[in-house]
């Protein structure tokens, strides 16, 4: 179906955390995977960042972990959120890198929570967020690592959606494959 989808010019876009609800959604022509699609994802930890992204969109990986419940919305969760392309648009950084800063910002959310909890917050805290209107990750000091290849990619996508999203391992033979194919499953009849 996701073949027929691109055949016919409808993208199919991998789940975002900014824009996913729960089931798959439709809008202006994309189709965009439901985070309930996504394999390790509740209904708490689904719900959570709904509620989370209410007060306004995620601006990078950490102020995601800052403002979700963690215990609903553990080390897990954000391993397939990373791995299902979910914070491409608003994780700030690679795929890749973000895998790498999970801890760091689980430790860092939870710190926030906290002071929030106790009623603190720093004067450097808040001389940042209103001088930059938020955390958009650019003061973020990002761990180095090595973008994933393709094939990595896909089979994690693969993985955590149960689909290639992305592309596809295959896509790059595609040329090839119709030269030497005679068929495709198109036109094998059923007996």
């Amino acid at each position: 179906l996701i073949c027929e989808c691109r055949a016919a010019g409808v993208i199919v876009a991998p789940p975002d955390v900014n824009a996913s609800g729960f089931r798959f959604t439709v809008a202006d022509g994309v189709i965009r995977f439901g985070l309930g699609a996504v394999k390790g994802l509740g209904a708490a930890a689904i719900d959570s960042i709904i509620e989370a992204r209410a007060e306004g969109p995620f601006t990078s990986l950490y102020d995601f972990c800052e403002r979700v419940d963690t215990q609903k919305v553990n080390r897990r969760v954000i391993e397939s959120l990373v791995k299902c392309g979910a914070f491409d648009q608003s994780g700030g950084a690679d795929r890749a890198v973000m895998m790498l800063a999970i801890d760091e910002a689980l430790e860092a959310g939870a710190r926030r929570q906290k002071d929030r909890r106790d009623g603190q917050s720093s004067m450097f805290e808040m001389l940042a967020a209103s001088s930059s209107g938020g955390d958009s990750g650019a003061g973020i000091n990002w761990p180095k690592a090595e973008p994933w290849r393709e094939n990595v990619r896909l089979a994690f996508e693969k993985e955590c959606l149960g689909f290639f999203i992305t592309g596809h391992p295959l896509a790059r033979y595609e040329m090839e494959l119709n030269v030497v194919s005679s068929a495709n499953t198109d036109l094998v009849k059923n007996k």
